[in-house]
């Protein structure tokens, strides 16, 4: 890429909403192609949750541009703001305006650990700081002198969340949240220049997700305050990376319901390459703009043939296997496509055991049976909601469109007992319902 091409193609693909500078100039200086090696950019994560999800990885992917076009790239992990926590915004998060809980300190941790994890093997960053490092050895009256004699009360007033949560109130600590990430920058800029404490690099870009803008500007102020000090030349600036937001207008944020997580275990494959096989036809070109790396006239072309063969959903299939390697690897991507063509096209008798428990995972219809009890076929297919009554139960029977485990039931009297590890019927060549034996 030439000069600015990088903040032209972030702009293009919908990704860059809000952008900031301290001097003019500064934001044409780093996306200029000279010396890209030589300048560096950060996001930061809140470690609130062992995962990030799919709603960061919209912004995340940012550092995946950044890397390929040569720069340095750092992800710092807020030790210290996760337990502080940042005040919730009623605007994204359905008008909830409650405190976050007190975090516990051990949980942090561990999910820091996790969080490094995914930052290196999904973003390919190797350089990652914890703001905790910042903060462990500084003292109260130390806070309130470097950080908070430099930032007036009012401006905080001013910023979108905090003025949004004033009215349902809001604590110190939440309020303090703006001034910690702000220092954060701060910090990472002028060690990088002078120190090089916590990063070997000056640190002259951050961006992040649009909800953090007004936490991502106050660093701005504070560097700004602080060049001015020393009578040194000020080269940040920052960027807002446009949200990834559910129809309803919230974040899929990590206490809403519903996330998608980039962690296997939280999340499945076949789950996780399901929500992105399942968007609508109208939002394909965003999602692939934003959700991938691919060159913008390949995926017009791909829209192109897509809106000519809607029903062979060739925009979603893309979308769905790019990100899905991307995040989990082709193994997961493999078994996603198993599972799929099992669950939409049978075969579930013939899989091997260890792919039938995968499948079963991802099959909502269960009925959960004691081992003492004794229940038939037909109350199970009418319990299930399978069929609406047994009469229609009964003419599926006699009609052998009913299986269990693979083999064809057309005695209407059949009633169960523990057999198997995995026991399933099958109504037609892909409806399943689990027996799910209690212990």
């Amino acid at each position: 890429m030439k000069n600015n091409d990088l903040l032209n193609e972030l702009k293009e693909r919908g990704i860059i909403e809000y952008t900031a500078e301290s001097e003019k100039g500064n934001l044409d200086n780093f996306f200029d192609i000279k010396n890209r090696n030589k300048k560096a950019a950060y996001i930061g994560a809140d470690p609130s949750a062992k995962s990030l999800h799919l709603g960061n990885y919209a912004t995340y992917i940012v550092l995946k541009w950044l890397k390929k076009a040569n720069y340095q790239i750092y992800a710092i992990i807020g030790g210290i703001t996760g337990i502080v926590g940042d005040p919730r915004d009623p605007i994204y998060s359905g008008g909830d305006a409650k405190e976050r809980d007190v975090a516990n300190i051990k949980a942090i941790e561990n999910n820091v650990k996790s969080i490094t994890k995914q930052y290196k093997t999904i973003f390919k960053v190797s350089n990652i700081v914890n703001n905790i490092s910042f903060y462990k050895n500084m003292s109260v009256w130390e806070y309130l002198r470097e950080i908070g004699k430099r930032i007036n009360v009012n401006y905080i007033l001013n910023k979108d969340v905090v003025s949004r949560r004033l009215s349902t109130g809001i604590s110190y600590a939440e309020f303090s949240y703006n001034l910690l990430q702000g220092w954060d920058w701060t910090v990472m800029y002028f060690d990088g220049m002078e120190e090089k404490k916590y990063v070997s690099h000056q640190m002259l870009c951050q961006f992040g997700g649009a909800d953090q803008w007004g936490n991502i500007t106050t660093g701005l102020e504070f560097i700004r305050k602080k060049c001015s000090e020393k009578n040194l030349p000020n080269k940040a600036c920052c960027f807002g990376v446009k949200l990834y937001l559910k129809p309803d207008g919230t974040k899929f944020g990590k206490s809403a319901s519903g996330a998608i997580w980039l962690d296997e275990t939280m999340t499945s494959n076949y789950e996780f390459y399901q929500y992105l096989y399942n968007q609508p036809d109208d939002a394909m070109k965003s999602l692939l703009y934003r959700f991938t790396l691919i060159e913008r006239k390949v995926i017009d072309e791909i829209i192109d043939k897509h809106s000519k063969k809607p029903y062979e959903r060739l925009a979603q299939k893309t979308l769905a296997d790019t990100v899905t390697i991307d995040v989990r690897g082709k193994k997961a991507l493999e078994e996603a496509n198993q599972i799929r063509e099992i669950l939409f096209h049978g075969g579930l008798e013939k899989a091997p055991l260890f792919m039938m428990k995968k499948v079963i995972k991802e099959i909502s219809n269960k009925v959960f049976l004691k081992e003492e009890q004794s229940i038939s076929l037909i109350d199970v297919l009418v319990n299930s909601s399978i069929c609406e009554s047994k009469s229609q139960a009964r003419k599926l029977i006699e009609q052998k469109s009913i299986s269990y485990n693979g083999e064809t039931i057309s005695d209407i009297n059949f009633t169960f007992s523990k057999k198997k590890v995995v026991e399933f019927i099958k109504k037609g060549n892909k409806t399943y319902i689990i027996l799910d034996w209690l212990n």
